[in-house]
């Protein structure tokens, strides 16, 4: 059998153990997240400029809506990935 002193041991690995997979995990999952963000924000840049330069001030507005659909996609995706 093992001791009081050795349990406590090894409830501290376990729990240390855990914290450390659950940091990987997270910080996975942030590195994800903002690989995407950037993908999106260079695709808002890159719209709002084509579009403004083609239908001036409508264009702008196109480009906002783009972003705003690309946004919701992602986060509904995100949402259902992890439900």
């Amino acid at each position: 059998m093992y001791s009081a002193e050795q349990i406590k041991t090894k409830d501290k690995c376990l729990c240390k153990l855990m914290l450390l997979w659950l940091m990987r995990v997270v910080l996975s999952v942030a590195h994800r997240f903002s690989q995407v963000m950037v993908l999106l924000t260079v695709i808002t840049i890159s719209s709002s400029w084509l579009l403004t330069v083609q239908f001036g001030s409508v264009g702008l507005i196109w480009s906002n809506s783009i972003n705003m659909l690309l946004r919701i996609l992602h986060r509904s995706l995100c949402y259902l990935h992890f439900v």
